[in-house]
Formats: structure tokens, sequence, C-alpha cells
């Protein structure tokens, strides 16, 4: 199988996903018309001001979410280039507006290439990891707590072999590739030997951006239909865990998480339009408007660099 026809096969696959994701949100939300009818009707009755104030919270908390990971970036660059808070976000914005149009937004690692010089690919490759694996941490750990508390107070149907046996296959794969693959050794070593500090302060960010984020989504969920808050979040963090390990583009991203959390949240009986509604909300502060403004920085600095030549 070529390249040409290997990239063809996973975008095919990839929309096939997200066809049956859109099909499964629209067919749980078809089924609510009568709590639509009411959520509407709920929603007209509340005055301007009482919508404003969680409004306004929600997006803080969007700029919140965003300036840690700018933080985050300007950290892990930090051992080989200083850069200040502005010049993080640029750089964080930016290569977020070309990564969308890539699969798991892999092209993230090649468009922070285009700000650095060429002798610091492998270091920005590897900041890059750095980052990446430290917000990987964050949603496994809080994951891994919400799994077992379904499986332990809602019955979710996993099969303690089946969790134990891939485990098991994990850590041997682990174990294999590092001992067998030299560059993979090696950006582990780096990663983990190398500057322990700066990674410790990267996933401890890393942990602080998921508990934002998270409450971003409760609060949401929260305003439109009241939720118990444990249970809430751990619907939440589980969601996230499924999420993070299903292929995604940006644009079927709000279809691969809602229909991930509305098959979570039918566990909590929350509705899959509350439950759809806040996921788009979520796609769209966090994901699009994100992209939308890196797509207007990149365009002023084309701009001006046409205007220099």
């Amino acid at each position: 199988m070529t390249n040409k026809t290997k990239q063809i096969f996973i975008k095919g696959l990839q929309l096939i996903v997200a066809i049956i994701c859109l099909l499964y949100i629209s067919y749980e939300i078809s089924e609510e018309k009568q709590y639509v009818n009411t959520l509407v009707a709920y929603q007209e009755n509340i005055n301007l001001i009482d919508k404003l104030l969680p409004l306004s919270a929600v997006l803080f908390i969007s700029v919140l979410n965003w300036s840690i990971e700018f933080l985050k970036w300007k950290i892990s660059v930090s051992h080989f280039r200083k850069i200040n808070f502005s010049k993080a976000a640029y750089h964080s914005f930016a290569s977020h507006s070309i990564a969308i149009f890539t699969p798991q937004r892999i092209g993230e690692y090649a468009a922070k290439f285009i700000f650095f010089h060429k002798r610091n690919r492998k270091k920005v490759l590897l900041a890059n990891f750095r980052t990446s694996y430290s917000q990987l941490m964050s949603t496994l750990v809080f994951g891994l707590i919400a799994l077992f508390y379904f499986v332990k107070y809602y019955g979710l149907e996993l099969n303690n072999t089946i969790m134990y046996s891939v485990l098991i296959l994990v850590i041997l794969s682990a174990t294999i590739l590092f001992f067998t693959k030299e560059n993979f050794q090696n950006k582990i070593k780096s990663l983990l030997i190398k500057r322990p500090k700066q990674l410790m302060l990267l996933i401890t960010l890393s942990l602080i951006k998921h508990l934002v984020f998270s409450h971003q989504y409760f609060f949401l969920l929260n305003f439109i239909i009241e939720v118990d808050y444990l249970e809430t979040m751990m619907a939440i963090n589980l969601m996230y865990l499924f999420a993070s390990f299903l292929p995604s583009f940006f644009i079927v991203d709000f279809a691969i998480k809602g229909s991930v959390a509305i098959f979570i949240f039918n566990y909590l009986g929350v509705s899959a339009t509350a439950v759809g509604l806040v996921s788009f909300v979520m796609w769209f502060l966090n994901f699009a408007l994100p992209a939308i403004i890196g797509t207007v920085l990149l365009s002023q600095h084309t701009l001006k660099k046409t205007a220099l030549s």
C-alpha cells in the first residue's frame, strides 16, 4: 500500500467515524424533542444579566486555558531560546491554526519549526513532545480515576481481565520500544532524564489546565441543566480519556467528543441535547476560535513579509 493510498484510507476511515458520530448525536437529540422545547423556553425566561455572568466566566476560563498553554510552550523552549509570553501566544495560535488540518494535530510539530532556526529543529520537536506528553499524562491520571469510578458505581461493562490485559500489553509494548527503537529510547531519555524539573513543572501546569477546561465543561452544562458535581466531573474526565484515543480531525472533533460524551452521560441520565450543545460550545471556544485567531495572525505576518520584500 503506497503512502497516498494509506492517506486516502485513513481520511476515509475518519470520515466514516465522523458520520457515524454525527448520526448518533442526531438520533439521541431527535428522541428529546420535548426536552428541546422545554430548554428553549427555560432559556428565554432567564434575564440578560443572569446569562451574561456565567457566559463571561466561561469566556474567562477559555482565556485562562490558552494562557496556561502559552506558558507551557514558553517554559518548554526556555533552555535554548528565551521568548516572552506574547511570542509564545503567537507561536501557539499560529501552529494551532495549521495543525487543525492534520490527524491528531500532528502538524503542530512541523508548524512550530517555522519560528525557530533549522539547527534547533530537534529541540523544538522535543519541546513540543514534552508539552503533549505532559497533557496526555494529566488526561490519563484524571481519566483512569474516572474509569474506575464508573466501573464501581455504574457497572460500566469493562471486564477486569480485559483491563489488566490491555495494561500489560501497553507496558510490554513500551518496554519493547524502549529497548529496540533507538530514536524512541533517546526521546524518552531526553524527556525523563534531562531537565526533570522542567518536566514536573509542565505536568503540574497540565494538571491545572485539565482542571480548568473540565470545569468549564461542568459550568456550561450546569448552566443548562442542574447536575451533580462529582458525577459530572467523573463523566467529563472519562470522556476526555476515551476521546484522546480516537482518531480525530479538527472539523470532526466536536462529533467525536460529542458522541463519546453523550454515551457516557447516558449513565447519569443527562440529556443528549444539553451534552451535545455543551460539546459544540467547548469545541468552538477552545478549537475553532483559537484557529481563527491563529489564521488572522499568520495572514498579518505574511502580509508584512510581502510588504517588506
